[in-house]
């Protein structure tokens, strides 16, 4: 029995060492196969490794998004819990705001029913304007005929604007005769300023003038509201007021300085023409006043017209006596459109009732 058992083991054992060799050389056909195909396998294996480079790399990004991105559905979750309250509260509130829209509801239908009646008499209305529209453009029409004639009317007087012109045009051509009549009577009255200096010698026997002529001085005063008067209608004429005006200016200047001032300047400026405006003469004899007053030489008063852009400065330069007389002499400098033109030089004496008589008048620079 035992020696059954023991060939039974040794032929098992037999069996066994010769499956080992079998499995031995099978493995070691495998492992040459295998042997074959590692560069093969090597080659997929890093190819597959290139590929899931990148989406290894975007995971890694997505992973750095998450957080942000749980954060945003942590807040979103947030605002959805908020949301639903509200839409809780709008539910509870929806049965009340039914209620509020039965009431306009039944106010719209009561309207419907309501809105021929109205419509009907709105329809009549327009009915009736439709009447009146013929008669409207017949108007329109009659109207349209009367602008024709107007428009006649204004072709006609078209033709008329060149005769006017032309009276214009002769007008500006008899200027410069005007405006050496002006130089002439300028003239004139500087000789007429000189020689009242050698009628000084007069004045006594002039204020005793002077005294009777203030007894007569209402009815000299009517007569000259009429002269007045008449004045201002003559001036109406084209281009002759102005004209008119400067001489009569020029005339009366020796006779008063605050007055006789500005018509000094403007005897010497004439030829600036409407560039010297008469508010600058206004403006140059209220500039003068206070200058008649003040009580140290080199005061000065500085005056501007933004109007016509002309200004100046009048100066008093000197404070003397003549004949016993307090006197002044003033500079007066102008700037005509910022253009520096001729100082006028101006003296004058106070006399014994206040007033101040213009003695003496010059000009001096360009």
């Amino acid at each position: 029995m035992l020696e059954k058992v023991k060939s039974t083991g040794l032929i098992l054992l037999a069996f066994s060492i010769v499956c080992l060799a079998l499995a031995i050389v099978y493995f070691t056909y495998e492992a040459q196969s295998w042997r074959k195909d590692l560069p093969g396998i090597l080659q997929l294996t890093g190819e597959t490794a290139d590929k899931l480079a990148p989406p290894i790399a975007e995971v890694a990004d997505v992973a750095k998004l998450i957080p942000p991105i749980v954060e945003e559905v942590a807040k979103a979750r947030e605002v959805i819990r908020e949301l639903v309250k509200e839409v809780e509260a709008t539910r509870e509130a929806l049965p009340g705001i039914l209620k509020d829209v039965e009431p306009i509801t039944r106010q719209m239908e009561n309207t419907t029913v309501q809105l021929p009646k109205v419509i009907d008499p709105v329809l009549g209305e327009v009915s009736k304007t439709r009447e009146t529209i013929p008669g409207i453009l017949q108007e329109v029409r009659e109207m349209n005929a009367t602008i024709q004639k107007a428009l006649v009317e204004v072709r006609e007087t078209r033709n008329e604007i060149p005769a006017i012109v032309r009276n214009v045009e002769a007008i500006h051509r008899d200027m410069p005769t005007w405006l050496e009549t002006i130089d002439r009577a300028a003239e004139a009255i500087q000789k007429i300023s000189a020689e009242s200096g050698e009628m000084r010698v007069l004045i006594p026997d002039i204020l005793a003038e002077v005294k009777r002529v203030r007894e007569e001085l209402p009815g000299i005063m009517d007569r000259a509201d009429n002269i007045v008067a008449n004045a201002k209608d003559v001036g109406k004429e084209a281009g002759k007021g102005a004209v008119s005006g400067m001489v009569g200016g020029i005339v009366s200047a020796p006779f008063n300085l605050v007055r006789g001032s500005a018509d000094a300047v403007t005897s010497v400026y004439k030829s600036f023409g409407r560039d010297f405006t008469e508010k600058d003469m206004a403006i140059i004899r209220e500039s003068l006043k206070p200058l008649l007053e003040a009580e140290r030489e080199g005061h000065t008063v500085d005056w501007n017209n933004p109007e016509s852009g002309n200004e100046g400065k009048i100066t008093l330069e000197k404070i003397y006596e003549e004949n016993g007389q307090e006197c002044r002499q003033v500079r007066h400098e102008l700037w005509i459109k910022g253009k520096k033109t001729r100082d006028v030089i101006q003296k004058g004496c106070r006399q014994s009732d206040g007033t101040w008589i213009e003695t003496d008048r010059s000009v001096s620079g360009k």
